[in-house]
């Protein structure tokens, strides 16, 4: 919001002309995209706290990829364990061993899935 509220004061500063009309009300526009997506992100926010509260306490997992995780699962319930749940979401670790070397890479990488 800051960038936007110096944008404006320079704008205040230019004379009026049709192109300084329209940068305006691009800036106002972007002020109100900006205000909703804010609105939209504490919403969002607020639901998925009441139905994961651990998923948001974990270290890198904020808000939209929480939420990302509760529509894509859509009920732990539904995986027979947890290597179920980490199959279908791309993380379960597959071997890809060459002789002595033992190695582990996540399924999405290994394969086109």
């Amino acid at each position: 919001m800051r960038v936007l509220e110096e944008l404006e004061a320079w704008l205040a500063d230019l004379p009026d002309s049709v192109q300084v009309g329209i940068v305006r009300e691009l800036v106002g526009r972007c002020r109100e995209l900006t205000l909703r997506a804010n609105q939209l992100q504490a919403e969002l926010g607020r639901r998925v706290a009441r139905v994961c509260p651990r998923l948001l306490s974990s270290p890198g997992c904020g808000v939209l990829t929480a939420a990302k995780i509760v529509a894509e699962v859509a009920g732990v319930g539904w995986f027979r364990s947890g290597a179920a749940l980490a199959m279908h979401a791309g993380m379960a670790p597959l071997e890809c061993s060459s002789g002595a070397w033992r190695r582990h890479r996540l399924r999405g990488w290994a394969t086109a899935s």
